[in-house]
């Protein structure tokens, strides 16, 4: 027997008969308890935490619903959030509008508030995993721009665009 997928734990029914809209084959385990199937997009279960708690990192990982890109999601006053941002606020206080939360640890399913950090868009897809350049790299060519290297060896160098590194050199970036 299978358990309830939306985590209350309780064990789920078995199928009378074959349902081919509800994926339901007779004899078989169904996914929720009847009325249960909407719990997994963020309704409170009564027991238990919603995340766990990784102890080598600290991440508290989301165990309910995560949306399509993996950020945990929540159901409060009626309202879907973002499981982030609602215990950012929790424990940390607001977010300005227009700002956005960083992962720090770049886990997206974690919601512990100490691995989150208030910052810009900029800010947040430079710290993005799949940018091209850190604060390090930033420092090697500002460095290297202050001794004269031609900004197109650069350009070949770090594979960037010309307008990153005229942006980095005129003080408009990573400033």
């Amino acid at each position: 027997m299978k358990l309830c997928e939306c985590g209350c734990g309780k064990s789920a029914p078995i199928a009378q008969r074959n349902r081919t809209k509800g994926n339901w084959i007779k004899g078989q385990s169904l996914r929720f308890i009847h009325g249960h199937n909407g719990r997994g997009k963020g309704k409170p279960i009564k027991k238990g935490l919603p995340y766990t708690i990784n102890i080598i990192t600290g991440c508290w990982i989301w165990k309910w619903y995560k949306d399509k890109k993996g950020y945990g999601v929540m159901r409060k006053n009626g309202l879907l959030l973002k499981a982030h941002r609602y215990f950012y606020k929790k424990y940390k206080g607001g977010i300005l509008e227009g700002l956005q939360l960083d992962h720090l640890c770049r886990n997206k399913s974690c919601v512990n508030p100490e691995h989150l950090e208030i910052v810009t868009n900029a800010e947040n897809c430079r710290r993005g995993l799949n940018a091209k350049l850190n604060y390090n790299i930033i420092l090697q060519i500002k460095n290297k721009l202050s001794n004269g290297v031609k900004q197109q060896r650069l350009v070949e160098q770090f594979n960037v665009s010309p307008s990153t590194i005229s942006e980095i050199a005129r003080g408009k970036a990573w400033i």
